[in-house]
Formats: C-alpha cells, structure tokens, sequence
C-alpha cells in the first residue's frame, strides 16, 4: 500500500533512517567479526597445507636427487668400461646406449682419438706410375685400354690401399663405357671383400664407403632394383662403426643418407657435438663428477680413466633432470625446473629449491606452483570455512533484512494510522463544524426571511451529503483493505448506470456556470457487462465530484459512452486544472492529492480515485487518464463485454470507434 502524508499531518512522524542504521550496523559488526576469523583460519589451513606440500615436495626430490647421484655414477663406469674398446666403437657404446649424448675418446697422452680428421696416406712410386698410365689412357679417350690396365696393374704387387683406388679407377672407366652393372659389381662386390675393409684413399677417406656411395648414385639412374641393397650396405658400414673412417667422411654420408629414424639423427647430433668440442680442442682431463668447461662450451662427464668423455648441451641435462622427476606423484602436480644456478627462472617465485646433485655442481631443481591456489585439500577445507561464512553472513543478512523491513512496515503503519486519523478528524470534523452552526441558527430563531430557513436546510443537507460520501469512502477503504468486498456480478446496462449517477448529482450541476452533458452511443444498451451495479455507480459518483471539485467557474462536464470492439467504454471530461504527467502517474494511489496545501479549498481524503481503480480492476476493466495542465482532464473506464478479455489497446475510445469504422 502506498500512503503520501499531506503537510497537514498533525502528528510527528517517527524517525525511520536512524532505527535502520542500528539495525544495519548491529548485523554489519558480527559479520565483519565472521569474515576476520574465517580469513584467519582460511590463511592458518593454507599456511598448514604448503608446509605439509612442501615437506612431501622435498620427501620426492630426495629420492629424485638419489636416482640421479646412481645414474650419474652408472654412466661414469660405463664411460670407463667403453675405454676398452677401440675409439670408435667406444663413441657407438656411449652414444647407442644413450648413456650421454655425444663423446669424445682420449688417448693416453690426452691426445683426442675420436672424432678424427683424416690421414694421408703414402703411396708407392710404382701406384703412381700405374695410375698416372691409366689416366692417361683414360683422358684419352682409349677407356677400354684404360681398364684393361687396371686389371693388369691390379695383379701387381701393391698394398691393398693402392688395389683398392685402382678398383675405383677401374668402375669410373666402366661407368665411361656405359657399363654400369659391372661398374655397380666392382664397387658393390669387388671392394667388399674382407682385404678392403678397411683401404684408405690417398686423401685418408675410407674407400668402401665411397664406392658403395658412387654405386648408391648409379643405381638411382641406371639400376633402380639395387637402391635399396645398396643404401642398406652403405647404411651398416657408416653407422656401424666398425671401420675406421674420418669423421667428416661419416658425417657426410649420414647427411647424404638423410635417415629420418630418431636413433640416426640422434648419432649425427652426437657426431656434429663431439666435432664442435674437438675444433675447441679441449684438453680437460675431470674425473668423476660433470664439469662445465669455458672452452668446450658445455658440460663433461669422465670415466674413472679420463680417456672417455661424454658431453651434455644444457637441453640434454635439462631434459636428463626432467626424466629424473617422471613418475613422481606429488612433483607431477607441480612444475620442475632443472637449471644452473646461473640461469635461474624469474618469473615467479619458486616454491623451494633444491641442489640436484654433488656429481652435478652448479645445477638445482626449483618447484613451482602451477596455480599457487590449486592446493586440492587445502582448498577443499578453505571452501569449507568460506561456506560456512556466507552461510552465516547470509543468515545474518536475511535476518536483518527482514527485521529493518518489519521495522520500517511498522514504522509507515504507525505514520499511516496517525494520518489517516489526522486525515479522518479534519474532514469530518468541516461538515459537522458547518452543521452544528446552521442549526443553532435555525434553533435560536434568529432568521426574519423564511426562505432562508429553507436555505440553512438544504446548506445542511449537501453538507449531510458530503459527510455520507466521506465515510462510505472510508468504509469502502477499510474492506479494500481487508478485502472484504463481495461484488454481485450480473448483467448490466452501462447506459442505465450512466444516468443513475448523473441524476444523484443532478442538483449539484445545476447551479449557475456549471453545465453537464451526457453522449451516450444509442447502440449501447444491446452492450451489457458482467458487473456490480452499486459499484459502477459508485465509480461514476467519484469520478464526477472530482471533475466538479476541481474545475472552476464555468464548469463544463461531459460524460460519454459508447461500445466499440468488444469493449464499452465510459469517459468523464473537465475543463478543470488539470494534471501534470508525474500527478497523471499518482493520482491513483491511495491518500495522495495534488493540492496538499493547508489552506486548500477543496476537501477530500484523497481515496476517491483509488477506490474507482479498484472497482475498476476487480472488473477486470481499465481505467487511465489524459490530461493537459490548464485545459482540463479526461478519465476513461474500458470494460470487457465478455468478462475475462479486455483490449490491450491503450488508445482513446474515439481512436478505436475510427479504426474499428
């Protein structure tokens, strides 16, 4: 319900805003005192959480610090078992068996065995008498002579080094002659044999891994069923390890092979690393522990001889350390990062940090959190606390909401009630006021004209009048309220309505300067409504004192009605003072009145217009108001023919009766 006091209140209105503040205030304080404590408790059960993480945290890294102090230890016996072995298988043991990534063998005057550049190898004058005879014969022109030489000169008594460059020589003639499967035989069969396995060139190249080469690169044009064969062979000898070849020579060949297997491109990583250490030509001997060296620019690892040394990028330790923490239940909700103490991550703190190992000086394992509040136990119990927090709050919360709403109800029933006592009191207190005096006149005999006598009376009974109007207002207010109104629906003709409640105030409208006219659609009786009768007269009465009590001298006041679209429409029109558009939007609620002066000169209680919407929605109708401040107001009630639908059309009856035409 909404109540506006007038100025005229007699009563003091209580003070609403200080009673809510306590209230607010009185629910704020515990709940602060709640938040404080949770917060509290929330960081204790945090701060408990991280020191029992932390504690598992180092409880792994113990025993990832161990596994690595074991394989550390592992690879150092293998790399003294590997200085067995002859330097290049030594290189293949290491890097095959994935026990570093590359290697470099030393001898035993910290001379470097592998990798190695190739030797020139002597050769005798009678070789290079042969061979400058076949070349001759070659250039010019005469290719079978040429070949007929080196089979000749083959026979002769040569090392197998210079046999086997007159073979090349040989299968380079042929491939002239366009004999290309003899060519391919020479260099595939011929320089096979066991007493070549191991032929050097005079450039120090190994000879069998060219010629399988050169045969690689005929069989591509010429005989393509040998391809594979034929890189299978030359694939055995490069990665095989078992001939000695110059290191330059095989890194060639396996980047000629271009073998996409990850074990071949892991040993030409560890071929091109192990060449990068040797061009820095270090000469560190460290047993023992991993050492970073300045000039090799990475880390070594030695065997408990120091004739074997693996090698470590700073990817190889990291990736090294990271499969280390594999397996690691509480370390793998978290993240691990192997570093040197040099390069140390800063983007956020670590958890804690922890040296990896004594055989690896210099390098730590940091932890961090992936979600710093991603802690699964820590926040299942925060969220506990928390939950109980807003519960509380919220109990808190609603429990002061409803008790500030009782208050403030109780507060405004309390204005209500003295207003409406102060309202009641002055406006039945004016007519009784008016009467008692006239009739002490009329009882004291003091009037000489008998028409006036008759004036007193009627003065009396419009004042009669007026209080019986303000106290059925009153009584219909308080069933309004307690909703208490029983209507008797019936079918009614609105026309009848009309002139029911233009003739209970006909008298009144015929005074001097005060003209009433009726325009009722002929057609309107075949319209009749399901309604209460008394209540529409009721509405209509209302209507039309306002329209009298606020229109000055002339009034001119129209009541119109008529049906158009299922709808029966009734319009009562003034040419008072009018409404602004905020009275337009409160003119219906209950106790408010434009003029809310002292002094005003028209009475009311202000519950007129209320009790006409309320009739008026029980009837499932409609009722608005147009209006124009100076020119005058219109109230329009619509009502549904067929009770239950009512036109949600918002225009004027005249508007409708000419879109309906």
């Amino acid at each position: 319900m909404i109540f506006h006091r007038t100025k005229n209140s007699t009563t003091n209105p209580l003070r609403l805003w200080p009673v809510l503040v306590i209230l607010l205030f009185a629910a704020l304080v515990p709940s602060a005192c709640v938040i404080w404590f949770m917060n509290a408790a929330i960081e204790n059960q945090q701060l408990a959480m991280r020191q029992r993480l932390t504690d598992l945290y180092l409880n792994e890294l113990d025993q990832v610090r161990k596994r690595i102090n074991e394989q550390i230890e592992g690879r150092v016996s293998e790399l003294t078992r590997a200085a067995r072995s002859k330097p290049t298988e030594a290189f293949a043991q290491i890097v095959y068996a994935e026990v570093t990534p590359s290697a470099i063998v030393m001898g035993r005057e910290n001379q470097i065995l592998y990798p190695c550049d190739a030797e020139r190898m002597k050769v005798s004058d009678a070789f290079l008498e042969y061979r400058q005879h076949i070349e001759t014969l070659e250039f010019s022109g005469k290719l079978p002579d040429a070949v007929a030489a080196c089979e000749d000169a083959i026979k002769k008594p040569l090392d197998v080094n210079e046999q086997a460059m007159l073979l090349l020589i040989q299968s380079r003639c042929l491939v002239k002659l366009n004999q290309y499967e003899k060519a391919i035989s020479i260099l595939t069969q011929t320089l096979t044999e066991d007493q070549y396995a191991d032929a050097h060139d005079a450039m120090g190249r190994h000879i069998l891994s060219d010629a399988l080469l050169r045969a690689w690169t005929l069989s591509k044009a010429h005989v393509p069923d040998k391809i594979n064969p034929i890189q299978e062979q030359l694939r055995n000898i490069v990665y095989g390890y078992s001939n000695i070849m110059p290191s330059s020579q095989r890194r060639f060949l396996m980047t000629e092979l271009a073998m996409d297997q990850p074990v071949m491109i892991r040993i030409l990583e560890a071929e091109k690393l192990a060449e990068q250490v040797r061009q820095r030509h270090p000469v560190i001997k460290y047993v023992g522990q991993m050492y970073y060296s300045d000039q090799a620019q990475c880390w070594l690892l030695s065997g408990a001889s120091g004739q074997v040394i693996g090698l470590f990028t700073k990817s190889h330790i990291e990736q090294f350390i990271a499969s280390c923490l594999q397996d690691q239940t509480m370390l793998s909700q978290v993240r691990c990062v192997g570093h040197t103490d040099d390069d140390r991550p800063s983007d956020q703190d670590a958890r804690l940090t922890v040296p990896v190992s004594p055989l690896m000086p210099g390098w730590s394992i940091s932890v961090y959190d992936q979600n710093p509040n991603a802690m699964l136990d820590s926040n299942r119990i925060s969220a506990v606390y928390l939950w109980s927090a807003i519960a509380v709050i919220g109990f808190l919360a609603i429990s002061t909401l409803a008790l500030m709403t009782y208050v403030a109800r109780s507060i405004r029933l309390t204005r209500l009630k003295n207003d409406l006592i102060a309202t009641v009191t002055h406006e039945l207190k004016t007519p009784l006021a008016s009467m008692r005096l006239l009739v002490d006149t009329l009882r004291d005999d003091r009037m000489t004209d008998p028409t006036q006598a008759k004036e007193y009376l009627d003065l009396i009974a419009s004042e009669n009048q007026r209080l019986t109007r303000l106290i059925d207002n009153f009584l219909a207010f308080s069933r309004m309220e307690r909703n208490k109104n029983a209507f008797i629906f019936e079918p009614v003709d609105v026309m009848q309505v009309i002139h029911d409640a233009v003739n209970c105030l006909k008298d009144r409208f015929n005074a001097p300067d005060c003209e009433l006219s009726v325009d009722i659609d002929a057609s309107l009786h075949e319209h009749p409504i399901e309604a209460d009768r008394d209540a529409l007269v009721t509405v209509l009465l209302n209507l039309l004192d306002n329209a009298w009590k606020y229109t000055d001298m002339p009034k001119q006041i129209s009541v119109r009605g008529l049906a158009v679209n299922g709808s029966v429409f009734i319009e009562v029109t003034d040419n008072g003072k009018g409404l602004t558009k905020r009275e337009q939007s409160r003119v219906f609620d209950r106790f408010y009145q434009v003029d809310q002066s002292l002094s005003r000169q028209v009475g009311g209680c202000g519950l007129g217009l209320s009790i006409v919407k309320f009739i008026v929605d029980a009837h499932d109708g409609n009722v608005s108001v147009k209006s124009t401040p100076g020119q005058g107001s219109t109230f329009t009630l619509q009502f549904p023919t067929d009770r239950g639908h009512l036109s949600s059309n918002s225009d004027s009856p005249k508007d409708q009766r000419n879109e309906h035409a």
